[in-house]
């Protein structure tokens, strides 16, 4: 006979020990879990963030020495749809200018788009705006621009305002440099200064918090005019593309799903002071005439000297050559004014896409927004019109250089189609995008010359493209070639043009030009690039509408002609 007693010993034995088992299990369980996530995080990207050290509410560093501000959240947000980890990096804003030119940071926040920096960066689409203003002691006298001539400018080091804002107004002489704007406040404080140039949501926040730790209101006023907008841009190292197009769709995310928004009310004040439109348009137009004049003089001269070389006989030999050289001197001259020609033209540009998005919040009226639209519109063509002419002028007055160097083609493909997606979708054309596995990883060639041969075909492909139609971009390997066909149901073009297409200043109907726009370079200059990397362009024959363009280039291209 069995014993009790003996027999509710060993129940409660087993019991204990399934207890102990399913406890360690489930230990074993989670620390295996806890190895795998930590695993799959090392596994992911990490981007260095460089970022300005004191530029609040934009980007700072709190008294726990930890990274805060609207670009930090809204960095932190990208990185979540681009899958990625984050370790920032702040300094003061001239070392983190170069700290990206040196590569030690991948991306840099809060920047704004000049000229001189598409030497070394690339830019994403903007994310966000603020405005230039004047801030000036109360005795100052200050009350406009009119009145900074002979004044004393505080303005941040490496900032952008220098070359888009003082430079061209003639006010280089009186800057001093800081490398925060509390230092910058200070120095006006002392009264050795005149006036600080910044953006005014940074600038009031930064005299509020000083007056919070003074526990007194400091004798600083904003002249309440708006300036300058500042079209805030993430930047990466040139040539840096798979993270610029992971930027900007990581964006784009954002934005269709208002979280930027949500960001900006957050940390940033919505200024109350009202655009004076007409004030904008005003010096937009201003600016906008005597370029649209130097631009139409300097066509006009070229044409000029290329029919009296055209008709001038052996006997006038002396005479042509001399025109040649004043030829050269001209496409010279114009290469060296792309800088001034530029700048002027990108404050008239960020003026009235400022003044568009403004409208968005206040209402302008019909007429103060059309005349808006037509001046950003004008704009972005005479921008187009001298880019092209400063090109050909460069391909005509000396030999095109190439820069041979190896690099993924796929991914400079993908980055060009990219950024011409969403312009197409703009215009409701269909762009689609196919690549032959059989095409080598890396090839050697050049980069530049190759991605704006690439923008050129693409963005003539869409313009002449009609809502509701589609484009084809295709690239295909082909003994020791790449071929790249590009396919449009456009306009097409007639077989009596086929000869003189690729010529430069060359339309094939007058009243393209005038439904279109454009200059007849973009080929020109597509061709001169596809020649001297030793490649080929040719026209197909197409149905009635639409064209074929198909460039063959080398897989490995040779030294000889580059440096």
């Amino acid at each position: 006979m069995n014993n009790p007693s003996r027999s509710s010993i060993s129940i409660r034995a087993l019991i204990s020990r399934f207890l102990r088992l399913a406890l360690a299990y489930s230990v074993a369980v989670a620390i295996f879990f806890s190895f795998f996530s930590a695993a799959q995080a090392k596994t992911k990207q990490t981007i260095i963030v460089g970022g300005d050290y004191n530029y609040p509410p934009y980007s700072f560093i709190d008294k726990n020495n930890v990274p805060k501000g609207f670009d930090v959240d809204l960095i932190k947000a990208v990185a979540k749809k681009i899958d990625v980890n984050l370790k920032f990096v702040f300094t003061p804003w001239a070392e983190a200018l170069n700290n990206l030119k040196s590569g030690k940071i991948d991306l840099l926040l809060a920047v704004l788009y000049t000229e001189d920096r598409t030497r070394f960066f690339e830019f994403t689409i903007p994310y966000n705006t603020d405005y230039y203003s004047i801030f000036s002691g109360g005795k100052s006298g200050i009350h406009t621009v009119k009145d900074l001539q002979g004044k004393k400018v505080i303005m941040l080091k490496g900032d952008a305002s220098i070359e888009n804002f003082i430079k061209p107004l003639g006010l280089l002489k009186n800057i001093t440099y800081a490398i925060s704007y509390p230092e910058a406040f200070e120095l006006l404080l002392s009264d050795q200064h005149d006036y600080i140039l910044a953006p005014f949501a940074i600038a009031s926040h930064t005299l509020k918090e000083m007056e919070e730790q003074e526990g007194k209101s400091l004798d600083i006023v904003s002249t309440g005019e708006t300036l300058l907008p500042s079209l805030y841009r993430l930047a990466v190292k040139k040539g840096n593309t798979e993270l610029l197009t992971n930027l900007n769709d990581g964006l784009d995310a954002l934005k269709l799903e208002h979280e930027i928004e949500a960001i900006h009310q957050k940390w940033i004040e919505d200024r109350s002071t009202t655009w004076q439109s007409t004030e904008v348009i005003k010096y937009a137009m201003m600016g906008l005439i005597p370029i649209g004049l130097l631009v139409i003089f300097s066509l006009l001269w070229s044409w000029s000297l290329k029919k009296q070389v055209t008709k001038k006989s052996e006997s006038l030999r002396a005479a042509v050559k001399k025109a040649e050289m004043a030829n050269i001197a001209k496409s010279r001259f114009l290469a060296n004014m792309n800088h001034e020609i530029r700048t002027p033209l990108n404050v008239i540009s960020g003026f009235s896409q400022a003044l568009m998005t403004d409208g968005e919040k206040r209402p302008l009226g019909e007429e103060v927004s059309k005349i808006a639209q037509n001046i950003h519109t004008a704009g972005d063509l005479l921008s187009d019109i001298i880019a092209n002419i400063l090109e050909i002028s460069k391909i005509e007055t000396e030999k095109v250089k190439v820069h041979l160097e190896e690099f993924n083609l796929k991914k400079i493909v993908q980055a060009v189609y990219g950024l011409n997606k969403v312009r197409a979708l703009n215009q409701g054309v269909i762009f689609n995008y196919g690549y032959d596995a059989e095409i080598p990883e890396f090839i050697r060639s050049d980069r530049d010359k190759l991605q704006r041969i690439l923008s050129i075909l693409i963005g003539n492909a869409i313009k002449f493209t009609p809502n509701g139609k589609s484009i084809w971009l295709k690239l295909k390997k082909a003994d020791g070639f790449f071929v790249l066909q590009l396919e449009d149901q456009g306009i097409g073009i007639a077989k009596e043009e086929l000869s003189r297409i690729f010529e430069p200043f060359a339309q094939v109907d007058d009243s393209l030009s005038k439904k279109y726009g454009g200059t007849g370079l973009g080929l020109a200059i597509a061709k001169a690039y596809i020649e001297a990397l030793h490649g080929t362009i040719t026209l197909q024959d197409q149905k009635p509408q639409g064209s074929v363009f198909v460039v063959k280039l080398p897989l490995k291209h040779h030294r000889a002609n580059s440096e």
